[in-house]
């Protein structure tokens, strides 16, 4: 059997502040937030991605991590509002209120600009994700749907930085292509190695684990094209029926029930 090429595209998503558990099953639930999916106007979601945790006793990476992030959500509004190409350092130097020198001190181009946008948000959305294997709870299906209402949510809350990805692949060298080629293939993995535990725990029943994790990962990644925040279904019915579809997709035949919200969230 020949190699299979990841159905989805570059664009994956996101940092979160606090990364959320599966909504229901006794563990922590993200307040909603209400982003725009891309329309012909271009609106701008407020979501913004968070500097990373750094030692909280070292003041001074802390604040070099901090101004990268500035500038980084600053360029990724102006990536997204005028597109990689017509936005200009100076642009993105004006909107945050510093000069051009202040953003290349940190970045030496817009071209690293664009690639550290992909690098946080990919690294985000795959420590939030993974955490899923980390769970107290250790039933296959929990932790698939940990998995799944996830990366869901966080497709969602910061599709404009998925929009960017995936618009301004272009943009990108070889080299950044070929790195994100490499952490994709970590990402396939770890749906892969979820659905595997459900088939050996009896639970799940798929014939091929890799065609099916690729199945599901196209399905939830491109969530952010079409789902309207504003519309009739919330992003708490949208998680539940992604869910319940990717269950189906592996053959999990047990009787979905509706998450009860843990205790601090009601």
């Amino acid at each position: 059997m020949g190699d299979f090429t990841h159905g989805c595209c570059l664009a994956s998503c996101a940092k979160p502040p606090a990364f959320p558990l599966c909504w229901g099953h006794a563990y922590s639930v993200p307040a909603r937030v209400t982003t725009a999916a891309p329309t012909p106007t271009r609106r701008y979601s407020a979501v913004q991605l968070q500097p990373t945790d750094t030692n909280a006793g070292d003041a001074k990476n802390q604040i070099q991590e901090y101004k990268d992030t500035l500038i980084i959500n600053a360029a990724a509004e102006l990536f997204y509002k005028r597109g990689f190409k017509s936005a200009t350092l100076d642009e993105i130097a004006a909107s945050i209120g510093v000069t051009k020198p202040f953003i290349y001190k940190r970045f030496k181009s817009k071209h690293e600009l664009l690639e550290r946008l992909f690098d946080k948000v990919f690294a985000g959305l795959y420590e939030a994700v993974s955490q899923c294997e980390q769970l107290e709870d250790k039933d296959p299906v929990r932790r698939f749907e940990f998995f799944i209402d996830t990366y869901t949510r966080r497709k969602i809350e910061l599709s404009t930085f998925s929009v960017i990805l995936l618009e301004e692949e272009k943009s990108l060298s070889p080299e950044k292509i070929s790195d994100i080629r490499s952490k994709y293939h970590g990402f396939d993995a770890l749906v892969t190695r979820l659905i595997v535990n459900g088939v050996e725990a009896g639970v799940f029943q798929v014939g091929n684990p890799k065609v099916t994790a690729f199945a599901i990962s196209g399905m939830v990644q491109w969530t952010h094209r079409w789902y309207q925040p504003n519309g009739k279904l919330s992003i708490e019915a949208l998680c539940q029926e992604m869910t319940q579809m990717a269950l189906r997709l592996v053959g999990w035949t047990g009787q979905y029930v509706l998450p009860v919200p843990p205790i601090a969230q009601r």
